[in-house]
């Protein structure tokens, strides 16, 4: 009875062993680009004829995406996360606490405005990666919110003055290691209640390098 037992189980378990290997899928679900960092040159699109930007602007970002597949290839995905990143902006606006932003541009001189932000982006992904290539195109669609944590002038604390919540779109596209990224603030860097005339659409464009580490 036991033989005859053993038999039977190994005539059930041997085909469903041969069944799963044939079956195999070619592509299963898997994750990319989950960890980066990243360094952009920051433009500042301010209308006011007397402002200029000088020195050397730059943003500083690094974060986490949970890498979510769509299909079973894995070329579509969404990502939704959070991160940090950094900023230093150098031009003659000269930012204040309770002065009109609209009136603070300097003659002479260039002051800089450093903040640091906790953000929480969205990205729609396509590669063209498979489970066993690494080095694969990369596409990114993303949307941005960012909340300013500290802010300071030359000279004291200036958080208070930056919009909270700020909308930002972004791209980036790279093959493998190397990925551009561009970045567009589409929501005003300042709050509209510290100009004493109508809020002039100060935003922020970044052009930079991307690296994702797993």
């Amino acid at each position: 009875m036991n033989r005859r037992i053993f038999l039977w189980a190994m005539g059930i378990f041997f085909p469903l062993v041969g069944w799963g290997q044939s079956q195999t899928p070619e592509f299963t679900f898997f994750r990319e680009d989950q960890l980066f960092v990243g360094i952009g040159y920051s433009l500042i699109d301010h209308p006011d004829f007397a402002f200029r930007q000088s020195g050397f602007s730059y943003q500083l970002q690094a974060g986490f995406l949970r890498d979510i597949p769509l299909n079973a290839k894995g070329q579509w995905a969404l990502a939704p996360g959070f991160g940090l990143q950094q900023q230093r902006l150098v031009s003659n606006l000269a930012v204040a606490t309770g002065t009109s932003l609209r009136n603070s541009l300097s003659s002479q001189g260039a002051h800089t405005l450093r903040y640091t932000s906790l953000t929480v982006p969205l990205e729609l992904r396509w590669r063209n990666a498979t489970p066993t290539l690494y080095s694969f195109w990369r596409v990114h669609l993303g949307l941005k919110l960012s909340y300013p944590l500290w802010a300071s002038n030359d000279k004291a604390s200036v958080t208070e003055v930056l919009t909270k919540w700020p909308m930002a779109y972004s791209l980036v596209l790279g093959h493998n290691t190397w990925n551009l990224f561009v970045e567009y603030q589409a929501t005003p860097l300042f709050k509209s209640s510290l100009y004493q005339q109508p809020t002039p659409n100060t935003r922020l464009i970044q052009l930079g390098l991307r690296f994702y580490l797993l």
